[in-house]
């Protein structure tokens, strides 16, 4: 569980809360929220996104910036900062990582 108020991400159960309730975010834009969280505060690039959320598929920017978007509806400007030309960076102050229990 990655807890970053008044959110909380837990990527093992496929869920995002705000407070007590459950948001909504499409499968792409999610695992690009719990790839982001899990590496807190690093820049992430285009290119490692491919690797690790599409797995080398070939992506189009217009369609990065598409699922980047969705979710800065959802989660609001301050959680992914974009370093133009460069990638994407997890900027919301953790509360804690909670592991998943057993």
């Amino acid at each position: 569980m990655v807890i970053f108020p008044p959110f909380r991400l837990d990527p093992d159960e496929g869920r995002l809360w705000k407070g007590e309730a459950v948001l909504a975010l499409r499968k792409k834009p999610f695992a690009i929220l719990c790839y982001l969280a899990a590496h807190p505060k690093k820049l992430v690039t285009h290119d490692e996104l491919l690797v690790e959320v599409w797995r080398g598929a070939v992506v189009s920017d217009s369609a990065m910036r598409s699922h980047l978007h969705e979710l800065r509806q959802v989660l609001g400007d301050d959680v992914v900062e974009t370093v133009i030309g460069r990638g994407y960076r997890f900027v919301a102050a953790l509360q804690s990582q909670v592991p998943a229990e057993p």
